[in-house]
């Protein structure tokens, strides 16, 4: 799974308390670091405790997953379910945005359904904002899901506010 893209700084290693983590979030973590369960993510009847290297990679792997489903025979589903009807009926010029749109959107969904989800605020499509803030000990990170195309766009201090403290993970439109 790779890291992301931007800035992390002195960030990286530091220890990230997770209390009442359930089993599922513990299985997406090891699924998220590629089926491999790190000691500090799971201890033997305690709390987990992800560092925030594990939170990244969890991120990452919640959009690559949405990514693929987006890829597959089900794609027209998804995007019925998750773009408005006006949005539906944009020009074909839109249709890259809109793909974006349910990136974002699926993956602020699977991120909302897990104990994690606390540490990632969806701040939504369309804003000035970052699309994900950090939360807790992820406060001052941003999150942002994009083509690799736009990934230099996003990491620009003077175009995005938040630039220097982004953290970018891209995804492929089929």
């Amino acid at each position: 799974m790779g890291a992301g893209l931007g800035r992390l700084g002195s960030a990286l290693g530091e220890d990230v308390e997770v209390a009442g983590t359930t089993a599922s979030a513990e299985r997406r973590l090891a699924m998220a670091k590629g089926g491999q369960q790190s000691a500090s993510a799971v201890s033997a009847g305690a709390a987990s405790s992800p560092s925030l290297i594990d939170l990244n990679d969890y991120f990452g792997f919640a959009v690559k997953q949405q990514e693929e489903k987006l890829s597959g025979d089900l794609a027209s589903v998804y995007f019925r379910s998750y773009l408005s009807p006006s949005e539906l009926k944009a020009p074909v010029g839109l249709a890259a945005a809109n793909f974006g749109k349910v990136m974002e959107r699926m993956t602020a969904a699977e991120i909302a359904g897990d104990p994690l989800s606390k540490y990632f605020d969806y701040a939504g499509f369309d804003t000035p904002n970052p699309d994900w803030i950090g939360q807790g000990p992820a406060q001052g990170l941003y999150f942002d899901v994009t083509t690799p195309k736009q990934v230099q766009k996003h990491l620009d201090p003077e175009k995005k506010w938040y630039g220097e403290n982004l953290i970018v993970h891209t995804y492929q439109r089929p």
